[in-house]
């Protein structure tokens, strides 16, 4: 980003607050504009009033999870952000449900945790 560019927007959708500032907390660190969601409802909630650049997921969430909040998001006309899904679900199925979210569309998988290098 050059200092005239805006700083590009992140929405982080996490159920669990204390994640969400994390991820937060470095992005800012890193100059991106952050905007937070607990869930894929409130995440299409967000994205109705405020564009995104990338949409950071967390797969397990209740009520709308990871997974339909790709769904939906592929499935509109409108601009698409990239998406980036993570998941550290402690079950077999973290893995499944990364590979899931690519075949949906997500355009990166991450599973968690994530550390934060350089």
């Amino acid at each position: 980003m050059t200092m005239n560019s805006p700083a590009k927007r992140v929405l982080v959708v996490d159920d669990q607050p204390d994640v969400r500032l994390a991820f937060r907390y470095m992005l800012e660190h890193y100059g991106y504009a952050v905007g937070e969601a607990a869930n894929g409802a409130d995440a299409l909630s967000y994205l109705s009033r405020q564009r995104v650049d990338v949409i950071l997921t967390d797969l397990y969430m209740p009520g709308m999870d990871g997974l339909s909040l790709v769904r939906v998001i592929r499935a509109s006309p409108e601009p698409q952000p990239r998406v980036i899904a993570i998941s550290g679900s402690p079950n077999l199925g973290k893995n499944a449900s990364l590979q899931a979210a690519q075949i949906l569309g997500a355009d990166a998988i991450l599973p968690k945790p994530i550390s934060r290098t350089g």
